[in-house]
């Protein structure tokens, strides 16, 4: 399953940011880590996170989680870092979207947006996902889950997928091999929607409680 894989990540960010370094899946008696170049994978060969569909839509058991979970890493988690692990959305929330987004590229539209959905049954909205600056605290599993519908919500927002596709693409060409903060890209988002994005990040990422729609 690495190959198209790889094909769906070249496809939406271009070369494999360590190309000097290669590409590596090392088996070991854990589930996996997202080391630089090197892999670590523990799935047992099989389909889904641990044998079980893992988003309970009936998508997961058609791909290996671990390859594409801990893989997706290099490219936001060891190419793009968060600079303080209150921002490690950054990591766990972009590399759980780029799941959805090697599910659109290889399974289709439909099955990518049933995945996507997957996962808000394990949003908790009980702490932000942003935590407090300069303590050593990892945020809370809402981050994974939370942090991928926020970015699948942000380009509904948007719509118009092609510049979408190109806004990502820019945001991991821009912060390639940078740590960064949410601030980096709350300011590159409000310059492509041409409009302040930081209340719209801030209630998402800042605030646990889910907003009320006011008619």
């Amino acid at each position: 399953q690495v190959r198209p894989m790889m094909e769906a990540f070249v496809h939406y960010f271009g070369e494999f940011p360590f190309a000097r370094d290669g590409y590596k899946l090392i088996q070991v008696p854990y589930t996996g880590m997202e080391h630089q170049s090197a892999v670590t994978y523990g799935n047992g060969f099989q389909n889904g996170y641990g044998g079980r569909d893992w988003t309970g839509v009936g998508v997961s058991l058609k791909f290996d989680f671990i390859i594409i979970h801990e893989t997706g890493h290099e490219w936001f988690g060891n190419a793009v870092s968060c600079a303080d692990i209150a921002d490690m959305w950054i990591q766990e929330g972009w590399t759980t979207y780029l799941e959805c987004m090697y599910v659109e590229h290889v399974f289709g539209y439909e099955d990518a947006l049933k995945y996507t959905n997957g996962y808000r049954s394990k949003i908790a909205n009980r702490q932000p996902i942003i935590t407090q600056r300069g303590v050593h605290r990892e945020p809370s599993q809402d981050m994974y889950f939370k942090g991928a519908l926020f970015l699948h919500t942000l380009r509904g927002v948007r719509n118009d997928d092609a510049a979408w596709w190109a806004l990502v693409r820019e945001i991991y060409d821009t912060y390639k091999y940078r740590n960064i903060m949410s601030e980096d890209l709350i300011e590159l988002f409000s310059k492509r929607y041409g409009r302040d994005m930081q209340p719209i990040f801030d209630q998402y990422l800042r605030h646990a409680k889910l907003p009320i729609l006011q008619l």
